[in-house]
């Protein structure tokens, strides 16, 4: 027998984090290319320190989430929520609030949105596979 349809039992709040993803992996991948393909900025300078190796490999990850959410797959999930709060951590350490210009709630403010995410996925967590 062949497997039903993810599509067909995906409920309407991960279609949309999945279409907003999408959107925003597309953004990325568009300014990534704008800013060290065309403008040819130097990579090095614009990522500092641990963020030269973390930002790729966020990049990828970021690129592969819409489709696991697409196809109810928790490791998604999983993926989103460990990219977001490893995110946060790098760039608190290369870039400490105290030596930067934004305020020091900008980092826990910035989990905000991953909160949401994990408020209204989380619920569907017995659905996928």
């Amino acid at each position: 027998m062949s497997e039903p349809q993810a599509s067909a039992k995906r409920p309407w709040v991960i279609t949309f984090w999945a279409v907003i993803f999408a959107i925003g992996a597309t953004y990325d991948i568009i300014m990534a290319v704008i800013a060290y393909g065309l403008s040819q900025q130097d990579y090095s300078v614009l990522n500092p320190g641990p963020l030269a190796i973390f930002r790729p490999i966020a990049w990828v990850g970021f690129c592969v989430v819409p489709f696991g959410l697409w196809t109810m797959r928790r490791w998604a999930v999983v993926l989103y929520t460990l990219l977001q709060v490893s995110g946060v951590a790098v760039t608190y350490l290369a870039r400490p609030a105290w030596l930067e210009t934004y305020p020091s709630w900008t980092m826990p403010a910035s989990l905000v949105i991953p909160a949401v995410f994990l408020v209204t996925v989380l619920p569907y967590w017995r659905d996928m596979r």
